[in-house]
């Protein structure tokens, strides 16, 4: 998979081709027919992607997103993906080395629930959670769905077929092999809200732009 996911600040970190993800995992779409291999992978990406009843991303009256990102020059008011990386600040005092066992979905909840939040957990399927969020800068609930998978390399694959298919304003993280979708979101309320939970630098934090997926560079990283 085309993604670069090199722990340096550099523009060519944020972009990834969906043209080519979607050649390369023959992503489940209309007149396109999925190798018999690939099913138990789609299928995951399907459910991750499937809808379910949840609020949307909004930010309380706190700072807004943009004062956590910088432009890759320096200062910017940019809160575009490809555009900005996290400020050094952001996950200053989180261990940022790479995951390199195994997780479960109780990871995450416990991660944020370290962080103050309150988790409610319902399975759809043992390898597919969903996680309803309430706590800090969360005026209402809102949902995240959180995938198994048998790897970091399809847990990078499954969120960014599952935020290519929802469009704009969906977002998510991915850490070793599980695959957080997030709730739907502006720009700006995304990246304050995953700066201020510390997502950004709990997973690798993935945007969707008009047709292509962004990593948003400064926070945990995985090769």
């Amino acid at each position: 998979m085309p993604v670069d996911r090199k722990n340096n600040l550099d523009e060519h970190q944020a972009i990834v081709s969906a043209n080519q993800v979607h050649n390369s995992t023959l992503a489940p779409c209309p007149g396109r027919v999925c190798p018999v291999h690939s099913l138990p992978f789609l299928i995951c990406v399907v459910a991750l992607a499937a809808s379910g009843c949840s609020s949307a991303l909004r930010a309380s009256d706190q700072l807004a997103g943009r004062t956590y990102v910088e432009g890759f020059g320096g200062e910017s008011r940019s809160v575009v993906p490809g555009r900005v990386r996290l400020r050094a600040s952001v996950c200053a005092d989180v261990p940022l080395a790479e995951e390199r066992r195994a997780l479960h979905y109780d990871d995450f909840v416990q991660f944020l629930r370290n962080r103050g939040y309150q988790c409610s957990e319902s399975k759809a399927r043992p390898d597919l959670v969903y996680v309803d969020v309430t706590g800090p800068g969360l005026p209402e609930s809102v949902r995240f769905r959180v995938a198994v998978l048998a790897s970091a390399g399809d847990a990078g694959r499954d969120l960014h077929l599952a935020v290519l298919q929802h469009g704009k304003g969906r977002w998510g993280v991915h850490r070793s092999n599980l695959a957080v979708l997030g709730p739907e979101g502006t720009y700006d309320d995304i990246l304050a809200f995953a700066a201020r939970s510390k997502l950004a630098c709990w997973g690798v934090l993935t945007l969707v732009g008009l047709d292509d997926t962004f990593v948003i560079p400064g926070g945990y990283a995985e090769l």
